[in-house]
């Protein structure tokens, strides 16, 4: 049971440090609202949600 829990925790530790990395590069490297064409049927588009999940209490217009 040790190691299943070892194994879940890093796992989530790890998808939370590359969800941080990535969002730092493309804060540094993304204009907002730029698209990066990645296939033919699948684009990058930086937007932020200053509010909390799907915008709630987001303060502004």
């Amino acid at each position: 049971m040790a190691k299943k829990n070892l194994i879940f925790y890093l796992t989530i530790s790890s998808v939370f440090f590359i969800d941080q990395i990535t969002k730092h590069i493309i804060k540094k490297t993304f204009l907002p609202g730029e698209v990066v064409k990645l296939l033919p049927f699948l684009n990058l588009t930086f937007v932020e949600n200053k509010g909390i999940a799907f915008g709630i209490l987001h303060k502004g217009g």
